[in-house]
């Protein structure tokens, strides 16, 4: 009983995170049916019973009007690709786009963080040279960064099973905000390269929290910097680059999104995938970087352990 206390301790982090994707993803679900889509269903099927009373009534007679279908015909049409789309883009789970970093830096820097601002990084260093301590640090960066991605593959699953795996899009269908042509006809391959993208997009995030959790002995300290750098990083990306190199001084209009580090979880038209890499590619190098910068002396991290520890 007392190692599985201490290995929920030690995962208390992790285990936050996963419930809190876990309700997003859930609310997301229940919006677009119990809100946004059938919602009316209820409604729907007490008009069919008054009608049955009293064909003639007004009631009955607008309900005939504003007939928005028999929920069932409707919930049959439903396809995976259309629930997953929205179920990603436009719900409770859009939050998840703005909340992702702050998540993934939470749990990804929490281990790593107690380790320096505690004597638990001196008994490392008995046990293991510098350089394995370093790449330890280095690894812990996409130690849960599959997170995400497959947030991502379980909410098509969960599509799938809803709708029997029907990927034929209803005609009805074509045209509303969630739909691409493209994501349709190579939904997988689509979905594949988000889910690599979204990897890579994590480790940036769990860099940015190592780098940060170094100086600071206080975690929530440590974690309010970290996002508050992504921020200005997004920010910076958004405005500066995208907006008045790319836009203003390039002349090129249509490419806001890709410069927008909060919108990486999906695009709507077909996107330009050596763009995305190379953006996405530079962020996680960079951060490497100034990782391995802040880190690369052993002198200095023993040095912050005993100020943090004094």
């Amino acid at each position: 009983m007392s190692k599985i206390l201490f290995k929920l301790k030690n995962n208390r982090f992790l285990i936050i995170v996963v419930l809190i994707i876990s309700f997003l993803t859930f609310k997301s679900f229940m919006k677009y049916f119990n809100e946004y889509h059938f919602g009316y269903a209820k409604w729907y099927y007490e008009m069919i019973e008054v009608c049955k009373v009293d064909s003639e009534s007004d009631e009955c007679k607008q309900f005939e009007i504003y007939e928005r279908g028999n929920p069932k015909e409707i919930m049959a049409k439903l396809d995976t690709i259309s629930l997953a789309s929205e179920a990603i883009e436009m719900h409770t789970f859009t939050i998840l786009h703005f909340l992702g970093p702050l998540l993934m830096i939470i749990v990804s820097t929490a281990s790593i963080h107690r380790e320096i601002n505690t004597g638990m990084v001196r008994n490392y260093m008995t046990r293991m040279n510098y350089k394995s301590y370093l790449k330890r640090i280095f690894l812990s960066s996409i130690k849960y960064a599959w997170l995400f991605p497959l947030t991502i593959v379980i909410i098509v699953l969960i599509s799938g099973y809803i709708t029997n795996f029907n990927f034929v899009i209803d005609n009805e269908k074509i045209g509303v905000s969630y739909y691409s042509e493209y994501r349709y006809n190579n939904y997988f391959i689509y979905t594949f390269l988000m889910c690599v993208i979204l990897f890579l997009h994590s480790v940036f995030h769990s860099n940015l929290g190592l780098i940060c959790c170094k100086k600071n002995k206080n975690f929530i300290v440590s974690v309010i910097s970290s996002y508050m750098l992504f921020t200005l990083i997004n920010l910076f990306f958004y405005i500066v680059v995208g907006g008045l190199f790319v836009f203003r001084f390039l002349g090129i209009n249509d490419l806001g999104d890709y410069f927008s580090l909060t919108g990486y979880w999906f695009f709507r038209d077909k996107p330009d995938y050596i763009l995305i890499f190379v953006i996405t590619l530079f962020l996680v190098i960079v951060s490497y970087i100034f990782l391995y910068l802040v880190y690369r002396k052993k002198e200095g991290v023993l040095m912050e352990n005993e100020k943090n520890n004094s």
